[in-house]
């Protein structure tokens, strides 16, 4: 997917102000072979809008580059943490 914005939204979390961060599934029009016209042979749009009050997102995100979206299934019950 490609950043396509990061804007300025509506509201604010605990005197932060919300920012939106627009992500676009992206189509290779010069290349069938590559992977992102292989997914939009199957999934001709869509769309990702997060929102966040951390502005340093914004350091490491750049808008109009192509990031990869992973959505994994959780497992319940978590197991504890480990952290310590």
């Amino acid at each position: 997917m490609t950043l396509d914005e990061q804007k300025n939204s509506d509201g604010s979390y605990e005197g932060h102000p919300k920012i939106d961060l627009v992500f676009n599934a992206v189509y290779h029009n010069n290349d069938p072979n590559h992977e992102n016209s292989k997914f939009w042979e199957w999934t001709p749009s869509g769309q990702l809008i997060l929102s966040t009050v951390n502005k340093a997102v914004l350091e490491e995100l750049e808008p109009g580059k192509e990031y990869y979206i992973d959505i994994i299934p959780v497992n319940f019950p978590m197991p504890p943490s480990t952290a310590g």
